[in-house]
């Protein structure tokens, strides 16, 4: 099996032997430009098993060395106690043991209990009207506090229901996420672009067939374009463009720097050849990314397009036999990002 790189190095010389082939034959290679037009991701793509594994792993380890400390601990910082130990200010900016044995002074320990008493009878005294406040035994809130300072992570000593206005228990009942799964998603509609949400979209047309290796007179290709001598001193990328818009000019695109991101030459049919005495063509890719615009009019401004959809990079078999073996699209599925 060969690799990547020399995989590259047998296509870079077909693309020489062509041209090649084109002098020999005393021609030419057309130059054409094409467009690989991508819609963005809209959402986060689902999560690999590794990367929930791994996040479920960072929130116990999170959880195991969590603390919840009485507010009035972190008054002291405030006060600036110049008899306290370095590792005790650690602690109230970090709120983390893990600088000091903060479990086993016993000392302090008894201190934030007190804290934390004084604590709860100034929240209970400011909490006002519609406040429900859930008493504990002493017996129950020390196991709280104790189970502060070991791995459980601590609990708080008292619970508060407070009543919930029906403004906010309406906004909180009417929410309602939208569909990672969408109808486009189900009913298969490749023209849509409400589809694959948390994947790239490739714009694809049915173009007329020029290649000489095709046997349809249509056949799936990104957008493309000879290049108009008739326009001097443009740009190739700004040739794409002027393609692009007589494609479909409701599109607004963004195209990703001048240079190209491939080349492929190919050799032009009988047909192809006598219309445009060219031995072949030289096609070069320009990658763009969709900002706004609707594609529905291509079918309607182009006779030489057939159909088209928009799709995945794993979807091109669904549109293509033999990917790997098609010399255009052996090349061109190779810039997609799946």
């Amino acid at each position: 099996m060969k690799s990547m790189i020399e995989e590259e190095e047998t296509r870079r010389q077909r693309m020489e032997d062509i041209r090649f082939e084109a002098q020999e034959n005393g021609s030419h290679l057309e130059l054409k430009v094409g467009s690989v037009i991508e819609r963005l991701p809209v959402i986060m793509p689902d999560l690999e098993e590794w990367e929930v594994d791994f996040l479920e792993f960072s929130e116990k380890a999170r959880r195991r060395h969590e603390r919840n400390f009485p507010t009035s601990l972190f008054r002291m910082l405030d006060k600036g106690q110049a008899d306290m130990e370095p590792w005790v200010y650690d602690v109230l900016s970090r709120g983390t043991s893990r600088t000091g044995p903060f479990a086993r002074d016993e000392n302090l320990k008894q201190e934030i209990q007190a804290m934390a008493v004084s604590d709860e009878t100034e929240e209970i005294e400011s909490l006002g009207d519609g406040v429900e406040v859930k008493e504990i035994s002493e017996e129950e809130r020390l196991a709280s506090l104790d189970d502060g300072w070991d791995d459980s992570g601590g609990q708080d000593d008292w619970e508060i229901d407070i009543e919930e206005t029906e403004e906010t228990s309406l906004k909180r009942d009417d929410f309602k996420p939208a569909p990672r799964v969408t109808e486009a998603d189900k009913n298969m509609d490749v023209k849509s672009l409400d589809r694959a949400l948390s994947k790239r979209l490739y714009l694809i047309v049915k173009q007329k067939n020029t290649h000489a290796l095709g046997t349809e007179e249509f056949s799936w290709r990104f957008p493309e374009a000879a290049v108009d001598s008739g326009e001097e001193g443009l740009k190739m990328r700004e040739h794409a463009e002027m393609n692009i818009k007589n494609v479909c000019e409701d599109l607004d695109l963004h195209y990703v720097g001048n240079a190209p991101a491939g080349f492929i030459n190919y050799v032009y049919s009988a047909d192809a050849k006598a219309s445009t005495s060219a031995y072949g063509a030289s096609l070069f890719f320009y990658r763009a990314q969709l900002l706004e615009g609707d594609t529905r009019k291509i079918l309607d401004e182009n006779k030489n397009i057939q159909d088209y959809a928009w799709i995945t990079a794993e979807e091109i078999s669904n549109f293509v036999d033999n990917v790997e073996e098609d010399e255009y699209w052996s090349f061109a599925s190779k810039m997609l990002e799946k």
